[in-house]
């Protein structure tokens, strides 16, 4: 009921209004025949009022050649009723529209709009995508139309049309679509990896970083191929390029960012690196891989401890605390160990069912990355997240991601 009252709140201003502007163009003689709404419309809203939906659509169907100031409205009915998922109601005005001989070109063009809403929401595809082709050609709706066929051609997997409409509509907005002509580049290269196609790659991420040269997504895949063709210090520069520009993806990099810092420096050079990086990036995992790394090497005495832990309280998070109680105390009593490794285990639980990513837009949370966010469908939303929240150690799984229906 809740959504027939916002429908009828729409509909009465839109009747009144139509009611006022007919009345101020018509003559003396007319004039009192438009003083009072049409009891077609009062009949039709009083079958919405009661539910009855294909009544009501009937009477407003049989309404639009009747009078020539309904067409707001009945754009405006369609809409309403393709927003409620009903599609087939809404497919039925807008046709019933653009088929009426004597519309105006501006309301024709407008049904035509609406009509090509209604064919995306319904799947249609290819009818869809024929009429916003067309209104975009003619420049109506210029970016309504493009941004729609974008996501039409991503739904496809369409790249290469997708990348003209995405150029289109920066040339013709003057909008900077390079990030997400990126995207579609390095989909591109996805399709040639899974054919074997190594030159055809190579070639989408160079298309992808001329695009957006701070693409995150095309600097990691060309560092880990610089990597895998022995080439570490390209890759190394790939990966510092991510650290300066992205430190959210630190988390994503850490370990072949080593393989590339040992190749060409060696294991003390990691640690310089990472000292040095920790200063101007305060990522948690910088913190973990740090102690870590101090752990491993065994170099976990005092001063380093209290070096680590200056830095936890510095910058405190879950993951770090997890990563030193987790190291060997060999200076400390037995018993006092387990206890500290007791607590370290504590936090594994949750640590392992927590969302690791979250996008930035519409709060979609999930434990694998995807560079479009399936809920909103934004490029470049999703980030990584660096520590678990506190939820997540009161529950053990992420509440934002039971929300958002996320992979577990």
């Amino acid at each position: 009921m809740g959504d027939f009252s916002g429908l009828i709140l729409l509909l009465l201003p839109l009747a009144a209004a139509t009611g006022w502007f007919v009345a101020r163009q018509s003559g003396p003689r007319e004039e009192q025949e438009v003083k009072e709404l049409n009891p077609d419309y009062v009949r039709g809203l009083s079958h919405l009022v009661n539910n009855d939906t294909d009544q009501a659509l009937e009477i407003f169907i049989g309404l639009i050649d009747a009078d020539e100031g309904t067409i707001d409205l009945h754009l405006t009915l369609g809409s309403l009723f393709r927003r409620r998922g009903e599609v087939d109601r809404a497919l039925r005005i807008h046709q019933n529209l653009v088929q009426r001989p004597r519309l105006k070109p501006v309301h024709r063009n407008q049904a035509r709009f609406e009509l090509a809403k209604d064919y995306l929401a319904a799947g249609v595809l290819d009818r869809a995508e024929e009429i916003f082709l067309e209104l975009a050609h003619q420049g109506m709706f210029l970016s309504d139309c493009l941004s729609r066929l974008m996501r039409l051609y991503e739904r496809e997997r369409e790249w290469d049309k997708a990348i003209d409409m995405a150029e289109w509509l920066a040339s013709a907005q003057g909008r900077d679509m390079g990030p997400v002509i990126a995207h579609y580049h390095c989909e591109k290269a996805e399709a040639a990896a899974r054919q074997a196609d190594d030159r055809g790659q190579a070639q989408q991420l160079r298309k992808a970083l001329r695009a957006d040269r701070h693409c995150v997504r095309a600097l990691m895949v060309d560092a880990a191929l610089a990597l895998k063709a022995g080439q570490p210090g390209r890759a190394l520069k790939r990966y510092r390029h991510i650290v300066r520009q992205h430190d959210a993806f630190i988390p994503e990099i850490l370990e072949p960012w080593r393989e590339a810092v040992v190749a060409t420096q060696g294991e003390q050079g990691w640690l310089q690196e990472l000292e040095r990086n920790r200063q101007e990036h305060p990522n948690a995992m910088l913190q973990v891989a740090l102690i870590r790394h101090s752990g491993d090497a065994g170099r976990l005495d005092r001063d380093s401890r209290q070096r680590l832990l200056s830095g936890l309280r510095e910058h405190p998070s879950w993951v770090g605390l997890q990563a030193l109680l987790d190291q060997p105390w060999a200076d400390l009593p037995e018993g006092l160990r387990e206890v500290l490794h007791g607590m370290a285990r504590s936090l594994e639980g949750p640590m392992q069912h927590a969302a690791r990513y979250r996008c930035g837009q519409c709060g979609y949370s999930a434990r694998s990355l995807n560079w479009q966010c399936p809920k909103c469908q934004q490029w470049n939303s999703i980030h990584p997240l660096d520590d678990i929240s506190l939820e997540a150690l009161e529950t053990g799984v992420p509440a934002a991601s039971a929300i958002s229906g996320s992979p577990g």
